[in-house]
């Protein structure tokens, strides 16, 4: 039983590599630079000029618009943050301080609740900043006229989302 296995797998085998040996002599599957020469290169694309110097400096006044308000925005809503946490750590200690069960429970319930609705107000800050740094900058860089394409708008996905 274990010998006719053993022999079926062998000849499986042996018919295997005699099949790729012909395909391979008879060039099916193996002729790589007859696709690679069917593809059309790259490099024969005829690439879009630069627009010119002063659109160019049009374009990098408004990513430096778009950059300074995402910074600043980005600083206000870490402020928020920092001020919900120093908020809500004080306001847990103030409710464990508290003398009844009932007390301490409504006051930790208080802390998160007061917590999460500061949160929930500066990721909707900094969403609404964010969408308003990226418009502007679509604006501005509309009105540079001949950009040939050379935007960083597609990019905008890659922002930090908020909460």
């Amino acid at each position: 039983m274990i010998t006719k296995n053993i022999v079926g797998g062998v000849l499986a085998v042996g018919i295997l590599m005699a099949g790729v040996s012909v395909m391979a002599q008879n060039g099916v599957g193996t002729d790589l630079n007859a696709v690679r020469a069917s593809e059309s290169p790259r490099a024969s694309r005829t690439p879009k000029p630069l627009p010119t110097p002063a659109n160019l400096a049009c374009i990098s006044s408004a990513v430096s618009a778009r950059e300074a308000s995402l910074g600043t925005a980005l600083s206000t809503n870490t402020d928020a943050i920092k001020a919900a946490y120093n908020t809500r750590a004080y306001a847990l200690v103030s409710a464990y301080n508290k003398t009844t069960t009932a007390d301490v429970r409504f006051g930790v319930k208080d802390a998160w609740s007061n917590f999460s609705t500061a949160v929930k107000a500066a990721g909707k800050d900094w969403r609404t900043a964010q969408q308003t740094a990226w418009s502007t900058f679509k604006t501005a860089v509309k009105a540079c006229k001949d950009t040939s394409g050379i935007s960083d708008s597609v990019n905008a996905g890659h922002e930090v989302s908020g909460n």
